[in-house]
């Protein structure tokens, strides 16, 4: 295979090219695509003062980039993203998560939490669940992106299912997620999704949005499902956590935790299927996660044959 094509992050030193870093490998990478990416990157920012995050294509391969300066000056990091996307696939999420996802009892609205560390496909997870979802119940979709990584925007499936997508601008995710509240059509299945929680405005934005009936499926920097939840109230503006608890405990509908294989170039996948009412929403509502272990384990066990709790 082309080195290239296994490439899947670069870290660009704008002022000295040779140091640049290719990932997986960590290898400094000497190629013409390096170069020609570098100057697509500056061309970019010098034209747009202020703009840290954007995105940029090279012989049809997408990146989205990341501006930092740093004691070795500016430096450009890349993230090969995709270019299309289509519905969610067993080969990279499990069947039984994929039947929790496309649920149809999530056409009732509600918070969809796809956590874990960077690089291990949230936003792809994310993107995927809005596609397969409009393919397969129709309705209205927004995304809300910085920048926007795929591809998204048009009808979806044989039902009319219909997305649209938004950057980021200023105003940061909050704004634009209250921008596009009335642009949803009456009667109709209406999803939002959130490139990233990370802080307190779009995590209030999130919740409230939920509990008014859209479906939002959201990523989040998390380790595991207990943590996602803790950094889900602790990042909301509210002073009462108690209220929030409770909130959360009636609006958060399932949690995807995704992490990387330990020496195996895979994912491993994890969830959390919340009823309300149910012993999970009542672990969450008061707090006591540590109660949360039953359901967790009794609900990996019915993934692990094929009936996940989705209901």
């Amino acid at each position: 295979m082309d080195a290239q094509a296994q490439i899947s992050d670069w870290s660009l030193f704008d002022q000295t090219p040779e140091k640049s870093i290719a990932y997986p490998d960590g290898t400094q990478y000497d190629h013409k695509v390096r170069d020609d990416l570098i100057e697509r990157c500056r061309e970019i920012v010098e034209s747009n003062p202020g703009c840290m995050d954007f995105r940029v294509t090279q012989d049809g391969t997408p990146y989205r980039v990341r501006c930092e300066i740093t004691q070795s000056g500016r430096v450009f990091f890349l993230r090969k993203i995709q270019s299309e996307v289509s519905v969610l696939s067993p080969k990279m999420v499990p069947k039984a998560i994929i039947k929790q996802l496309t649920s149809p009892s999530l056409l009732q609205g509600g918070l969809v939490l796809i956590a874990g560390p960077p690089g291990v496909g949230k936003s792809t997870t994310a993107t995927r669940t809005i596609v397969s979802r409009l393919s397969l119940f129709g309705g209205v979709a927004w995304s809300i992106e910085d920048p926007i990584e795929a591809h998204m925007e048009g009808i979806h499936g044989s039902r009319g299912g219909r997305c649209w997508q938004k950057e980021v601008a200023q105003g940061g995710f909050p704004q634009a997620m209250r921008d596009v509240m009335r642009c949803y059509p009456a009667k109709v299945p209406g999803m939002l999704m959130v490139g990233e929680v990370r802080d307190s405005e779009t995590a209030d934005e999130c919740i409230r949005a939920a509990t008014n009936g859209l479906l939002v499926i959201a990523t989040i920097h998390a380790t595991g499902i207990r943590q996602t939840i803790e950094r889900m109230v602790s990042l909301t503006n509210d002073e009462n956590p108690g209220l929030v608890r409770e909130t959360l405990a009636g609006t958060l509908k399932l949690i995807v935790r995704q992490s990387k294989m330990p020496n195996r170039d895979q994912i491993a996948f994890q969830s959390l299927w919340i009823k309300s009412p149910g012993s999970a929403a009542s672990a969450i509502a008061d707090g006591n996660l540590n109660m949360l272990g039953n359901d967790l384990e009794f609900q990996a066990n019915r993934i692990r044959m094929g009936e996940p709790v989705c209901q």
